[in-house]
């Protein structure tokens, strides 16, 4: 009960961290689309794709509804802009 209470809080500062790092990089890049070079910051912006996947398939994931929220509300893309499908690209011609 108690460890796993901590995992939690760990996580939601973790998180929390991470949501910071994105703000700086958009602040300095005027967006929030970070290359998987970036690292850390790379990597957690795809694991929230991932996450916003889940969701959208109705399966569990780590990414609430507020945190969904305040990533939409700095412009995060939830689809990696370099790996669009070609039905997407289609649908965008329609």
């Amino acid at each position: 009960g108690i460890v796993q209470n901590t995992n939690l809080v760990e996580n939601k500062g973790a998180w929390e961290e991470m949501f910071e790092c994105l703000k700086q990089y958009k602040k300095s890049n005027g967006h929030c689309v970070v290359p998987s070079k970036e690292g850390q910051l790379g990597n957690w912006v795809r694991e929230q794709q991932s996450q916003h996947k889940l969701l959208m398939r109705g399966r569990k994931s780590p990414l609430t509804d507020e945190r969904k929220r305040l990533l939409e509300d700095i412009g995060f893309e939830w689809k990696d802009p370099q790996k669009v499908s070609w039905e997407d690209m289609y649908k965008d011609l329609k």
